[in-house]
């Protein structure tokens, strides 16, 4: 089958309640997304990019001059259109090229999964029909009583394990993080699951320090602690830490996976399809996880990853991040839903998640067509 149109709609939904900022990015009060609609052998397949002129300028002169090109039939078609856009960007690095990739896999697999008449994660492999997932809820410039509402609001609808953000100040303040998870568990109980993200901020001592400190709150895991590709650094932590390390939310690829694990560096593996350029690449370091015997789970877009996790061999739990989903959750039809802190995933072919005309054309600013267009010679640069 060929590509036969591509169209983006850039939607802006209603902003934030109040805004959201990590020890090292934000504050954050709305969650823009282009819907990417790729329509192939009159199939549509649909998939999130960035809304940003710098994405779709990647995508006309990287991406869609290959896809014009491409044959798209089943996975393995999929996976060859993977492999030779990954090429093109070689000297480009990862970063926004992926989250661009990622979209456009995320389509191409989509498309893949109805052709075959299946739901993507049964395309994948996958009988399971639930998958758990936490919500994330606790943010750094949420005040001491604003960051317990939340949590506490988690727990309300139905979540067994909350996360919060850790890194105060820049990740210069480990007593006052330490307070606050101190805090936090003897508001929400003996019961709940807590786990804590530093996003990077921190130094293999810094990490230490705020893991012996906090570790008679019984966290599940610290996560992110210190820069992503700090292999060594993460294996001694994760060998002297109290608390169980989870890693690889920005990893790439699957030997950055590999590396990590080499490194006996998490018990806990997060890989995101955004920056592994998509579900392939997902599901490429999901198998490396498999062969180190360590979990799974993943952040960024739940209603996609929570199909990803349950094909994932060791695959655990998903993440879902609050305020960021609930803003995208009302874009799409009848997405999976959240029972209990169970993703209940749809047998719907594809991956389930067709857009909402109306919420469409009530949020979309702008709607861009994508003109034919030959393949370029960026892979030169």
């Amino acid at each position: 089958m060929k590509v036969h149109s591509i169209e983006i709609d850039l939607i802006f939904p209603p902003p934030f309640r109040s805004p959201v900022a990590d020890s090292t990015l934000g504050p954050f009060s709305e969650f823009p997304a282009g819907l990417l609609k790729i329509m192939c052998g009159g199939i549509i397949g649909y998939g999130l990019i960035p809304v940003s002129q710098s994405a779709i300028n990647l995508g006309h002169e990287v991406f869609f001059p290959l896809l014009w090109e491409a044959a798209i039939e089943g996975p393995e078609s999929v996976e060859h259109y993977w492999d030779l856009a990954r090429g093109r960007i070689r000297n480009l690095g990862s970063g926004l090229t992926h989250f661009v990739l990622n979209g456009i896999d995320t389509a191409l697999w989509d498309i893949v999964s109805k052709k075959a008449g299946k739901p993507l994660f049964r395309m994948l492999g996958s009988e399971r029909l639930r998958v758990c997932c936490y919500g994330m809820s606790g943010w750094v410039n949420y005040d001491l009583r604003t960051l317990i509402a939340a949590l506490e609001e988690s727990v309300a609808r139905g979540f067994q394990t909350v996360k919060m953000k850790v890194g105060i100040g820049g990740g210069n303040d480990i007593e006052e993080d330490v307070l606050r998870v101190k805090a936090v568990r003897k508001a929400l109980g003996p019961k709940i699951e807590i786990a804590v993200d530093a996003n990077q901020c921190w130094t293999v001592e810094k990490a230490l320090h705020f893991a012996r400190s906090a570790a008679e709150q019984r966290i599940a895991w610290l996560e992110e602690p210190l820069s992503a590709h700090d292999y060594q650094g993460y294996s001694r932590l994760a060998a002297e830490s109290p608390i169980p390390i989870a890693a690889g939310e920005s990893l790439t690829d699957e030997f950055e996976f590999r590396t990590l694990l080499n490194f006996h560096g998490a018990s806990l593996v997060q890989p995101a399809p955004c920056v592994a350029g998509g579900i392939t690449g997902y599901q490429r370091a999901a198998r490396v996880a498999s062969e180190f015997g360590i979990d799974v789970a993943s952040g960024g877009f739940s209603h996609l990853t929570c199909s990803l996790v349950a094909a994932a061999p060791t695959g655990k739990l998903t993440e879902y991040a609050i305020p960021f989903n609930d803003s995208i959750a009302p874009l799409w039809q009848e997405p999976p839903q959240i029972r209990n802190g169970e993703f209940h995933l749809v047998e719907t072919p594809g991956h389930g998640l067709i857009p909402d005309a109306g919420f469409v054309r009530k949020f979309s600013r702008s709607s861009i067509k994508i003109p034919p267009a030959i393949s370029t010679s960026l892979h030169a640069f």
